[in-house]
């Protein structure tokens, strides 16, 4: 996909990003207008991901861990079974 593809690509889950999280879709406006670029450059940057793989079915885990002395920060990808 060339940029402008990844961008229109991007837009396709612009509805559910205003449906269940639009404090976000303001933010990734503000930031757009910011650093003077389109919203749809900012939201391809933040669902790379999903343009990269195409649908909602990857995903991330994460956790940390501090004890008194060390801490663990840890993450997975859950769509890569290996």
């Amino acid at each position: 996909m060339n940029w402008e593809e990844v961008k229109e690509f991007a837009l396709k889950y612009n509805p559910y990003l205003q449906a269940h999280w639009p404090q976000y879709v303001e933010e990734m406006q503000g930031v757009a207008k910011g650093a003077g670029v389109t919203f749809p450059d900012i939201l391809a940057l933040n669902v790379r991901t999903e343009v990269a793989f195409g649908n909602f079915s990857d995903g991330c885990t994460a956790f940390s861990w501090k004890g008194a002395g060390s801490s663990i920060l840890a993450q997975n990808w859950d769509w890569n079974t290996e």
